[in-house]
């Protein structure tokens, strides 16, 4: 039977469920969406993008693929906004009998939808374990004998942590979020004796601190990064640059493009053009800023959310607003889990 998929809910899952950055990946990631990428511009908001990947998956019968990744990406999200596919409408001038058939149909259906919740639950559960299992692990063997609140007190520990933390890290899904914002934290390695690379992020990180709690869920690291030069493939003066938080450009090779060549995926080197093979996404901050790493089921990710992502945001904005970490700024943190 031909799957009748409810368009609204997608969007809502599209345009509420992800960020702009994780739809723009997945047009670029999959071969299949690539034209969508093609068409986006540096500033197509994230409803333009979600309504071209719903009209693509509608045209190209990809919904279904649309729909997989997406709860294959986050899970959570992706039960917020069931249901997606509509029971499809069956012409009969029998009407008895068929409200008598849809109504065991619809019968059937809730005792799967539960069945199907009791599942997600499970798994869910199962997941979260594991991950914060492994991040805890980690804690462990970067700060023995940390509890609470505790500060990295040098580089060498910072970048112990972030070590520890970087090693396989899609293994237990680490990801990054500010509360609104989140995504995956891979790739994440050093770039330099002062830099590092978190989710395409490149981040001078000048502060850390670390969260431990007896119950793993709760457990998170918390970084401030130092503000980043611009970068130098554009031309920004003075009365723009202060008003820019910030940017994205790529790296190839020994050099950096423009993001709008790295959509085109060609740039121009001693004139002559040049396809960008494995060029890397990269976003600058340009004011201080700060980030939480978690496992992607921590309880500062919850789910259901229930709003409570908005926790993270404000302590977030707190942050920035103080431009440090300040344990007695975290403490809201604690109602999560």
């Amino acid at each position: 039977m031909t799957a009748h998929y409810n368009l609204e809910s997608i969007r809502a899952l599209l345009t509420n469920g992800f960020s702009e950055k994780e739809l723009r990946y997945f047009c670029f990631d999959h071969s299949n969406f690539r034209d969508v990428h093609y068409q986006l511009s540096e500033s197509t908001g994230i409803s333009q993008i979600a309504h071209q990947l719903l009209e693509h998956a509608e045209r190209k019968e990809l919904l279904g693929f649309l729909l997989d990744w997406a709860k294959k990406q986050n899970p959570a999200k992706y039960e917020k906004y069931k249901p997606y596919c509509l029971t499809p409408s069956i012409p009969t001038s029998k009407n008895e009998d068929y409200q008598s058939s849809q109504n065991a149909t619809n019968q059937f259906a809730y005792s799967q939808q539960f069945q199907i919740e009791d599942e997600v639950y499970l798994s869910l559960d199962a997941q979260m374990h594991k991950q914060v299992t492994e991040f805890d692990a980690r804690l462990r063997r970067a700060l023995p004998g940390s509890h609470s609140y505790t500060q990295a007190k040098n580089k060498v520990e910072i970048d112990r942590v972030l070590s520890c933390l970087a090693k396989d890290c899609e293994t237990y899904e680490l990801y990054w979020t500010q509360g609104e914002d989140d995504c995956d934290a891979h790739p994440m390695r050093k770039l330099s004796e002062t830099l590092w690379l978190i989710g395409f992020h490149e981040c001078d990180v000048i502060d850390l601190w670390v969260f431990r709690h007896s119950k793993p869920a709760r457990q998170y690291v918390v970084i401030h990064m130092a503000p980043r030069p611009p970068f130098d493939v554009y031309n920004y003066d003075n009365s723009q640059f202060s008003f820019i938080k910030q940017d994205e450009a790529a790296f190839f090779k020994d050099r950096y493009v423009t993001r709008n060549e790295y959509d085109d995926g060609y740039t121009i080197i001693d004139g002559n053009s040049v396809e960008l093979v494995d060029a890397e996404l990269r976003f600058r901050n340009y004011k201080d800023d700060f980030m939480f790493l978690i496992p992607r089921l921590s309880a500062l990710n919850p789910w259901p959310r229930f709003g409570l992502e908005s926790i993270v945001e404000q302590v977030y904005n707190s942050l920035r607003k103080a431009n440090k970490i300040d344990p007695f700024l975290l403490k809201p943190l604690q109602k999560l889990g």
